[in-house]
């Protein structure tokens, strides 16, 4: 399989991935500079030939948070050239793109488990362990705040007894709402950061989930392309992670999935990468 061939195998996967996570949302208006979009192109081509496929947020100068899930096809393409842009919209034009050196999943992500769709885990289902951090080059984001990680346990505080029901959530990334489920009629991301707000749902030991029922009036949720993308509070200046896109629901008629950014394990793993 050559290097063309590969790229679109991995973004039609990739594809199907995404359109889990179904929602609408209205596009940013600069609240939320450092949510950025991954991006992946040849440089022997000619311009454009850029592919927008999975968000993610900035946490230092050069780490980018985003679902494992995003980064695991990575080691399996021939020469891939894969960057980061946080313009809004983000230009199809290589100079746009901060190039990655390096990335890191969560070791406890089994890898793999999602590329062929018979081993997803199906829609309103996390993927384990569902954290990625990519390693930009530096000194291109000088003039971007980079988001802030949360104290331990602290969606289990937000939710005691009851302090989190029915709480909007708001949603960040670069995703669009999908017209169907995967080619032809796959609709990719338009490089446009949106911005919407889900509800609270509940906690597990690992997950947030949010209600995503657009057919019951709720809000929207996450989208096609917000794989990876933060979730934060209403009104929060100080920009928290709450958790990390992972999974969501194809019909609209149930609810998303995050993994958790505030439970020791991933906290540990996040900054075991930052302080490398």
């Amino acid at each position: 399989m050559n290097y063309i061939t590969n790229v679109l195998f991995i973004l039609l996967l990739l594809s199907v991935s995404k359109q889990i996570n179904a929602g609408i949302g209205e596009q940013d208006t600069g609240e939320y500079p450092n949510v950025g979009v991954m991006i992946i192109f040849d440089p022997a081509l000619p311009e454009p030939n850029v592919s927008t496929f999975c968000s993610g947020v900035l946490i230092s100068d050069i780490h980018f948070l985003t679902a494992a899930h995003c980064v695991d096809w990575i080691s399996t393409v021939a020469n891939p050239y894969i960057g980061v842009s946080f313009y809004n919209p983000a230009p199809p034009f290589k100079e746009a793109v901060i190039l990655v050196t390096a990335y890191y999943m969560h070791p406890g992500y089994p890898s793999g488990q999602w590329v062929s769709p018979g081993s997803s885990p199906g829609p309103g289902f996390g993927l384990r362990n569902d954290l990625g951090i990519l390693v930009l080059t530096e000194g291109y984001t000088s003039d971007i705040v980079p988001a802030s990680l949360p104290r331990e346990g602290l969606l289990d505080d937000l939710a005691a007894k009851g302090g989190m029901v029915n709480k909007p959530i708001v949603n960040v990334g670069y995703g669009v709402e999908p017209t169907t489920i995967g080619p032809p009629g796959y609709e990719p991301p338009d490089g446009i950061r949106r911005v919407s707000t889900s509800r609270f749902l509940g906690l597990t030991r690992d997950y947030l989930r949010q209600r995503q029922n657009v057919h019951a009036g709720d809000e929207g949720g996450s989208a096609s392309g917000d794989s990876g993308s933060p979730k934060f509070l209403p009104g929060d200046e100080t920009r928290t992670i709450l958790a990390i896109t992972s999974w969501g629901d194809p019909a609209r008629r149930g609810f998303g999935v995050s993994v958790r950014v505030d439970t020791p394990d991933a906290l540990s793993f996040i900054n075991e990468v930052l302080n490398q």
